[in-house]
């Protein structure tokens, strides 16, 4: 037994152990991996823990980050995929699409805390759905902050 003061409640060394080994394990089993476009692999935080999917296909299941029922107020849903597909979707309903997009990307940011070059390099699609704006439905947004994205008023 031994304690790092006299008088302290004394650990045993093997109980220590125990210890940090179910701190680690339980800090392991927060991450998940997720692939990237480049075939690479990241961890991140367990978004599927206490959520249930709102589809699933074999090997894949689908999730809302973001609570459906403020869709409208807040302007963006985002859905991730997670199993044989690593993929992130995000879809814009409320002008200015700018603002929304950048929104969406602070919310992403919290489910997602990667630096800004590996998001970059997931497989995250940002669009605008048809009956929302015909015009843009059909173009290729990305991130605000990555190379190749499309301006947004």
């Amino acid at each position: 037994m031994w304690g790092p003061f006299p008088g302290q409640f004394a650990v045993s060394r093997i109980s220590a152990l125990l210890l940090i080994a179910a701190f680690v394990g339980a800090s392991a089993a927060a991450a998940i991996p997720f692939e990237t476009r480049d075939g690479h692999t990241v961890e991140i935080p367990d978004f599927t823990k206490g959520r249930t999917p709102t589809y699933s296909e074999p090997g894949t299941s689908y999730f809302h980050l973001v609570a459906d029922t403020d869709i409208s107020a807040r302007g963006f849903q985002i859905q991730a995929s997670y199993g044989r597909v690593s993929k992130v979707t995000i879809a814009l309903v409320k002008r200015p699409f700018g603002a929304t997009r950048r929104a969406a990307e602070h919310a992403l940011r919290a489910f997602f805390p990667l630096p800004t070059k590996t998001l970059c390099r997931l497989d995250i699609e940002v669009s605008i759905p048809g009956p929302v704006d015909e015009a843009l439905s059909t173009k290729t947004l990305g991130l605000s902050f990555c190379p190749g994205a499309m301006v947004l008023p």
